[in-house]
């Protein structure tokens, strides 16, 4: 993991084949971004900071894990 200013860079080594991404929540192929960046965030044990409130309370049972940007 690196820092840059505050950000932070992590490797992305998920695959939709892993499972890791839970494509069982999704609607429609346009929502394979925010799955992937919530499994990304749950393999580093980080935190997902977002705007969509549909995306937060999807994942309202794994508290920390997507939080709403208000």
């Amino acid at each position: 993991m690196k820092n840059f200013n505050g950000c932070h860079f992590v490797a992305d080594g998920l695959s939709c084949l892993d499972r890791a991404v839970r494509t069982d929540l999704m609607a429609g192929a346009g929502q394979i971004t925010d799955r992937h960046l919530v499994a990304l965030a749950r393999q580093h044990g980080m935190s997902l900071a977002t705007f969509d409130e549909p995306l937060a309370n999807q994942f309202a049972d794994e508290p920390g894990l997507v939080i709403l940007v208000r």
